[in-house]
């Protein structure tokens, strides 16, 4: 899929979700238009091969307690959990950039939760099931003290949020040096939850190096 596929001018496409809607295959994908304004916008496919993407783009209900926290959305990760498809992404401004929680069960409607995090966090995921009775989150701070890690919180209600532990840190010398973050849902298996991240390592004038991870928790 590149930018001639979408219904509007855009100049990125990428960073997609992939999800089973029904029958079809489902893409959430992050475009960026000529504003450099990262929306979402949805894809369907019958053989998840070829994909037609929708007219219109996702529209996430908003309002004055959102819009200055929010200039640009991105990073989804989508969770079906309970019969709705829970979407936890990115939420950039100003001020910093925070997890945010939406819920559908079309991809048309979306019902809103209050912010799902304090500033400076990326790479939310929920897990796929309550564990103890708790909606559990695994994300990645990106304060000075805690930049690369990851964390796991829980909730009740997926509004107040808390009893945060350490999960995995970064490593020096290691593929995983700069940071890391959850990159699907975590799946459930008979030695623990599977979960599949992405790592950085700092590679000097090069740049950054960045890998596809696998571990158990």
């Amino acid at each position: 899929m590149t930018v001639d596929d979408m219904p509007v001018c855009c100049n990125w496409v990428f960073n997609p979700v992939a999800v089973k809607f029904g029958k079809r295959y489902l893409l959430f994908l992050r475009a960026e238009d000529h504003s450099r304004i990262s929306h979402f916008r949805v894809a369907t496919s019958e053989d998840g091969i070829d994909f037609q993407v929708w007219e219109d783009p996702a529209h996430i209900p908003g309002g004055p307690e959102y819009d200055v926290y929010e200039t640009n959305r991105y990073d989804a990760r989508i969770t079906l959990l309970d019969g709705w498809y829970y979407i936890m992404f990115c939420s950039e401004a100003d001020l910093g950039c925070r997890l945010d929680l939406v819920r559908t069960k079309d991809f048309v409607h979306y019902e809103r939760f209050p912010f799902a995090s304090e500033i400076e966090q990326r790479n939310g995921v929920l897990f796929p099931e309550k564990i103890n009775g708790l909606y559990v989150c695994l994300a990645r701070p990106l304060n000075q003290h805690a930049g690369g890690d990851m964390w796991v919180s829980y909730s009740p209600d997926l509004i107040f949020c808390g009893k945060s532990s350490l999960v995995m840190r970064i490593r020096w010398h290691c593929w995983d040096e700069e940071k890391l973050g959850l990159a699907a849902v975590p799946i459930k298996t008979k030695q623990g939850w599977l979960c599949i991240y992405h790592s950085v390592r700092l590679n000097g004038s090069h740049g950054s190096i960045n890998s596809a991870s696998v571990c158990l928790t």
